[in-house]
């Protein structure tokens, strides 16, 4: 059974390590020498994280700045990707929010893409010279 629930205080040595895994894993397109754990605290000022858990591990979260309803980041553990853990996390966040949502992801990123086609994000700019397209998600 999956939870849903804000960030604790807690938590952030565990999402460090779940930001840093999952980008080692999966981010071919960056350099992953440059990547750190600390990355997650400057990657997430601002924002306000909403996890997932299965087991009394976290296994995904989605940090948004809420003021504009912008997802920044949406990360779920290699090994529950597939199970609708991001599906769960985007619907509580935009039944909190009661807003439209919107989200850039890597143009690279081609599982990412078409999970959130599948999510019903739909693509509003696609931005080449700075690999990346903007995509937007109505809210019901």
């Amino acid at each position: 059974m999956i939870t849903i629930r804000k960030v604790g205080i807690n938590d952030h040595g565990e999402l460090a390590q779940l930001y840093q895994d999952v980008r080692l894993e999966s981010f071919h397109w960056q350099d992953t020498e440059t990547m750190s754990r600390h990355d997650f605290v400057k990657d997430t000022v601002d924002e306000v994280i909403t996890v997932a858990i299965i087991d009394d591990s976290i296994v995904g979260f989605i940090s948004v700045f809420e003021p504009e309803g912008f997802v920044h980041l949406l990360f779920i553990a290699t090994d529950h990707q597939g199970q609708g853990i991001g599906r769960q996390l985007i619907q509580t966040v935009q039944s909190d929010l009661d807003m439209d949502l919107s989200l850039k992801c890597v143009s690279s990123n081609h599982n990412a893409l078409t999970a959130y086609e599948k999510m019903g994000w739909v693509r509003k700019e696609e931005h080449e010279s700075q690999n990346y397209v903007l995509m937007s998600l109505r809210r019901d």
